[in-house]
């Protein structure tokens, strides 16, 4: 009899996010699940919801905290920003650049390093959401800039 698979997703509260967790669990995985900053109403007895803001350190660390001497078989980094509605430099303040590049890039690495540990010796798989926005030769309109370069 084989072992039920488990998951971590990071950045499941809407969207590809709770894509992921839906589909996950309807293959049968176990499944931990992180909201930003409103719990989702969305529940099954295999998911289990922990909060987290992925730029905060202290958050993370205390996620890890919580996970510690858990194994995962798959796991998801899909946190992630738009950024600001201005395409004007100018316009964009230091703050929504600071927090777009946190969130998509920083921050997802830094949680990525400190979930290593958690993944299953030899099978463990750990993703990071990206975008085709993010390309340098798929993304010729460069329609959000400041995403894309976040991406």
């Amino acid at each position: 009899m084989s072992q039920t698979k488990r998951a971590l997703i990071i950045g499941a509260s809407k969207g590809i996010g709770l894509a992921v967790v839906q589909q996950l669990l309807a293959d049968g995985w176990d499944v931990t699940a992180t909201y930003r900053s409103t719990a989702v109403s969305y529940q099954h007895e295999k998911l289990r919801w922990l909060p987290l803001d992925i730029t905060i350190a202290t958050q993370r660390e205390q996620l890890l905290q919580q996970l510690k001497g858990e194994q995962f078989d798959r796991a998801l980094i899909n946190a992630g920003i738009l950024g600001p509605d201005s395409m004007e430099l100018i316009a964009t303040s230091d703050d929504e650049l600071m927090q777009l590049f946190m969130t998509n890039s920083v921050a997802p690495v830094r949680m990525a390093e400190g979930l290593l540990p958690l993944l299953t010796e030899k099978q463990g798989v750990l993703g990071i959401t990206t975008s085709r926005l993010g390309s340098l030769t798929e993304n010729a309109e460069a329609l959000r800039p400041y995403y894309s370069a976040s991406k």
